[in-house]
C-alpha cells in the first residue's frame, strides 16, 4: 500500500512538472498534451480517493479548453465532463452529475457522427442512469439505461464499462429482470453479453443451462454483482 501511495505521489509530481513547463505554451500539440496530463492527474487523484482534487483537474481542462474549436481538445473536454460526472456519482452528488450529463450532451451536438460520438453518448446516458438510481427514480433510470444501450457499441472499453455498470445498478436497486429485458432487446448486442445475462438470471434464482465456459464467466460476474450489492446503496446529496 505504501509503495502504491508513493507511485501515485510520483505520478502527480511528474504531471505538475510537465504542467509547470508547458502549461502556458500556446503550441497546439503541447496544449493537447497538457489536456491529457491534466486528465491523468485527475485520474490519479480519483484513484487515491481525493475526489475534490480530481474534480479540480477536470475543471482546469474545462477552463482552459472548453472554448476551443479544435476537435482533439473538444475530445479532452468531453472526457473531462464524463470523468467529473463519474466522480460526482462516487460522491453521491447525483444532481450535479445530471447537470454534467446535460452539458456533455450539449457539446456532443457539435461532434461529427461516428463511433467516438456514440461512445460518449453511451457514457453520458449511463452516468444519467446511475444518478437517477441514486435518486431512487428507478423508472426514469431504466429509460436512461435503454437509451444508453441503444448507443452502446461493443468494444473492449465499452464491454468493460458494461461489466462494471451492471453490478452498480443492482447495488443501487435496479431489477435484474429489467436489466435482462433491456440487454436481451437487441439480439446482436446480446450475443456478446450472454455471460452477463446468464449471471443476472442466476442472480434472480433461475437455474440456467449453458456451455461450461459461459457458466464459468457468469459465475465470476455473479460474484461481482453480489459483492457490490452487499456494499449497499449510495445516498443522493
Amino acid at each position: 500500500m505504501q509503495g502504491q501511495r508513493g507511485e501515485f505521489e510520483a505520478a502527480i509530481e511528474a504531471c505538475d512538472e510537465i504542467l509547470s513547463r508547458f502549461g502556458s505554451n500556446d503550441e497546439y500539440n503541447l496544449q493537447v498534451a497538457v489536456a491529457w496530463v491534466l486528465f491523468l492527474k485527475g485520474t490519479v487523484h480519483e484513484q487515491r480517493g481525493e475526489f475534490e482534487a480530481a474534480i479540480e483537474a477536470c475543471d482546469e481542462i474545462l477552463s482552459r479548453f472548453s472554448s476551443s474549436d479544435e476537435y482533439n481538445l473538444q475530445d479532452q473536454v468531453a472526457w473531462a465532463l464524463f470523468r467529473k460526472g463519474m466522480i460526482q456519482i462516487q460522491m453521491s452528488r447525483a444532481e450535479e452529475a445530471l447537470h454534467m450529463c446535460e452539458e456533455l450532451e450539449r457539446r456532443l451536438g457539435t461532434f461529427p457522427a461516428g463511433d467516438v460520438k456514440a461512445c460518449f453518448e453511451w457514457r453520458t446516458m449511463y452516468v444519467r442512469t446511475l444518478a437517477l438510481m441514486i435518486q431512487k427514480k428507478r423508472r426514469s433510470a431504466m429509460d436512461a439505461f435503454r437509451s444508453a444501450y441503444a448507443a452502446f457499441l461493443p468494444n473492449d472499453d465499452t464491454m468493460h464499462e458494461m461489466l462494471w455498470l451492471v453490478p452498480e445498478l443492482i447495488a443501487t436497486g435496479a431489477s435484474a429482470h429489467d436489466l435482462v429485458e433491456i440487454l436481451s432487446s437487441d439480439k446482436t448486442k446480446a450475443k456478446g453479453l450472454v455471460p452477463l445475462i446468464v449471471a443476472l438470471l442466476q442472480h434472480t434464482g433461475k437455474a440456467i443451462r449453458a456451455p461450461v465456459e459461459v457458466l464459468e464467466v457468469a459465475a465470476d460476474i455473479r460474484e461481482r454483482i453480489e459483492a457490490r450489492a452487499a456494499q449497499g446503496t449510495p445516498v443522493a446529496s
